[in-house]
């Protein structure tokens, strides 16, 4: 890959089904034009990296010309990543607006392929803003370079969520030590797996038929340590060692 593309900014477009194979190639794009030209200061010269939402290829490009209603850029060449090693499934419960998208962003620079809002005995419901949740995944993807944007879900009961879960390799759910004592701290049962999922709570916890659900359902139960962690911090905590254990098998 050319050097001056190395930090080219990122973003998310809606290639509307084109592909491409031939370079160079132009694209005219009439999506983003305002935050590009006037936010970005992007300008004729400018490279950038383009990340097709469809398909997930990112084309390395440069700003041919601009004007009101349009950009024209020139398609240099594509770079298809791998698929991810490891499916990592987030399922949380809802919680207050700016904690839940500040670990929105968290979780999609870490990489984890799908997000489950729950709903659970405790839970304070409130309404989802499913495209903005969308939106903030994008955009998350955008500044941590990635071409794979996790998948939200609609939310879903707690119970409803389980019934709908393939088997992954590795179902995990944090509980409070207070409510349960012999719990294996987390690092001790993450062993060698392709797919996992992992369960967190509202502020205040599981109830006991929850505990018994997981239970039944083959979830193993873990704990974060002595300290309480807010949802959101469990949830990136979570994300972060399952990445960094399956990474360094």
């Amino acid at each position: 890959m050319p050097q001056e593309h190395l930090r080219a900014p990122w973003f998310c477009i809606d290639f509307g089904g084109k592909t491409f194979s031939h370079f160079p190639d132009v694209l005219t794009l009439t999506e983003q034009v305002h935050r590009l030209k006037t936010v970005m200061r992007l300008k004729p010269g400018s490279a950038m990296n383009l990340i097709d939402l469809q398909t997930q290829i990112v084309y390395q490009a440069l700003i041919q010309t601009v004007s009101a209603k349009n950009i024209s850029v020139e398609l240099i060449a594509k770079q298809e990543k791998n698929a991810p090693k490891v499916k990592i499934t987030a399922a949380v419960s809802l919680i207050k607006a700016n904690r839940w998208e500040e670990m929105l962003q968290k979780l999609t620079e870490l990489a984890v392929t799908t997000i489950q809002p729950l709903i659970t005995e405790r839970t304070i419901i409130r309404d989802a803003k499913h495209e903005r949740w969308e939106q903030i995944l994008i955009q998350a993807a955008e500044q941590s370079e990635q071409s794979r944007i996790p998948e939200i879900k609609p939310p879903l009961k707690l119970s409803e969520w389980i019934r709908t879960l393939d088997e992954p390799s590795l179902k995990l759910v944090p509980i409070e030590p207070y409510t349960q004592e012999g719990l294996p701290p987390l690092k001790s049962v993450v062993s060698h797996f392709t797919s996992a999922v992992y369960a967190i709570g509202p502020e205040g916890g599981w109830t006991a038929h929850e505990v018994k659900l997981f239970q039944h359902s083959g979830f193993i139960g873990v704990s974060l340590g002595d300290t309480i962690l807010r949802s959101e911090t469990a949830a990136i905590f979570m994300a972060s060692i399952l990445r960094y254990e399956h990474d360094a098998l």
